[in-house]
Formats: structure tokens, sequence, C-alpha cells
């Protein structure tokens, strides 16, 4: 298979990284297999998996070996297979490192997400480029707009990506508001205050162990409450009413600068950033896709 130098540079060097990524992931895996814990059935299944990565390297590196050695036609579309399955691989583990911890781990996973989505963007680029060896011809502002060109269009697309990571991010904890009249109100001894609105019969709880001050709340008051109810939750995190603005000393970073009042302006900007991304990356994905057909 005929593939321009420059194209193959790029897969190996993508590669390559990929390789090294998965042997870090290995070792720390393997690092960490007794930590926190003496259960033989925890480390048992924390080393099969760091094994498991060890294993995953190796076929990488296979396949990199592979298409360094003899870039053949089957070398070329085994190296692309493990490209997509890198890109799922790393897709569920992300996925499920960030639902089990609600956004607090798992995000390292989007490099892998990233090099393997590009180094099979390449790979497209170099099947649909292959067999042609002529360098970019003509004057030098021709030469100029093919190397500006791609590189605008990266940008464009990794802008896209970013609007739509800030605004995955930013709906991640699941903060939602509540709002209405306050029914009751309990103080417990040793406990905490515990309080329900006139249109929910839910119990919303400002235990003593989590929070160091309760709001200021009565009853008869009207409120309005962020609650943070990723992974089932369900901590209050603001609190606004007459008597003033109350935020959560130690979670209170996921809602500020915003309050219950303004949290509007938060869901707003968060489905923009949603729209945007996606109208971004798609249109970026399309323009250059057809850059790299031949034109």
């Amino acid at each position: 298979m005929r593939v321009r130098l420059g194209w193959v540079a790029a897969i190996l060097v993508l590669v390559a990284v990929q390789c090294l990524f998965w042997f870090v992931a290995a070792e720390i895996a393997w690092a960490v297999r007794h930590f926190l814990t003496s259960d033989p059935q925890v480390i048992a299944e924390r080393t099969r998996a760091a094994v498991a990565w060890f294993v995953w390297c190796g076929v990488n590196f296979a396949g990199l070996l592979a298409f360094a050695i003899r870039r053949h036609r089957i070398s070329f579309w085994l190296v692309a297979a493990i490209q997509v399955a890198n890109l799922g691989i790393a897709v569920w583990i992300g996925f499920q490192q960030v639902s089990q911890t609600c956004g607090d781990h798992g995000l390292e996973w989007l490099i892998p997400i990233g090099l393997a989505a590009v180094t099979l963007l390449v790979m497209y680029g170099a099947w649909r480029r292959r067999g042609d060896h002529t360098g970019p011809a003509g004057k030098s502002r021709r030469r100029l707009r093919r190397i500006v060109q791609p590189a605008a269009l990266a940008v464009w697309i990794a802008a896209g990506l970013g609007l739509l990571g800030l605004g995955w991010h930013l709906g991640i904890q699941g903060i939602q508001l509540q709002s209405g009249v306050i029914a009751t109100v309990r103080d417990e001894p040793g406990a905490g205050l515990h309080l329900t609105l006139d249109a929910s019969s839910r119990d919303i709880a400002f235990l003593l162990d989590i929070y160091d001050t309760p709001p200021d709340a009565r009853v008869g008051d009207r409120v309005a409450i962020l609650t943070m109810e990723a992974c089932d939750y369900g901590f209050p995190l603001a609190v606004q009413s007459q008597r003033g603005i109350w935020i959560d000393s130690t979670r209170g970073d996921l809602v500020q600068p915003f309050t219950p009042n303004t949290w509007w302006l938060h869901e707003l900007f968060r489905w923009l950033a949603l729209s945007a991304g996606v109208l971004l990356s798609a249109s970026g994905l399309v323009a250059i896709i057809r850059w790299i057909g031949p034109r």
C-alpha cells in the first residue's frame, strides 16, 4: 500500500504515543492494586485489570511494529482496527469511572479517546490520498493554503470539542433547582437540620457531619435551593431566601458564582455551549473530510 511519508510518520507517532499511554496506565494499575484494601477479591480484580492493560499495550505495539516494518494493506487495516478498539475501550472505561465517581475521576480517559480519534482521521486521510506522491505544486500562496487550511480546520474541531466538554462538565453533577415555601423545619440534636417544601414531600437534610453551619430557614420562608443529584446524593449546595444566601463551604464552588435565583443563566450557558459544540464539531469534521478527499 503506497502511502506518503508524512502520513506514515504521523500514524507512527500517534500509535507510539498510545502505546506509551497504555503502558503507563498498566504500570499505575499494577502499582496500586493493593491500595487501601486487603480484600483478596479486590486485589485479584485489580491485578487482572493491570495484566489486561499490559496485554493490550502489547497488541498496540505489535500493530505499530507491523506497520513500521512493512506498510502492507493488512498491517494498515490491523492498525485501524486496533484504533477502533482503543476508542471503544477508552470510552467505556472513562464513562464507567465518571459515572461511578460523579465526575471526580475518569476525565483523563479523554486523552486516549482523542488520540485514537485523531489517528483514525489521519489514517482515513492516508487511505484517501494513497498512491499520491506528488508534493504541493504551484505558487507559494497555494502551498501556504494547503498548510493553513487543515490547521484551521483542526482548531475549529478542537474548539467544538472543547465547548462540548465544557457543556458536559457543567451538567455532570446533576445540579437541580428546588423552590417553594418551607412547610416544615426540624432541627434534630446531634443530626442536623431537616426541612421540606410545600411543593414536595422530599426531606432536604443539612447533616452536622457534612455541613459546618446550616442555613437560616424558617417555616413560611420562600426559598430556592440548589441540590446535587449526581449519584443520588441529593446534597444541598445553596439556599436563597429573603434572609440571605447560604452556600455550602465545602462544595460551593460547584455553583459559584451563580446563586439559586440566577441558576437559569448557568443552564442557558450550558445548553449554548453544548449546541455550539455540536455545530462546530460536526461542521469542522465534514469540512476536513471533504478537504482530505481527492479534489
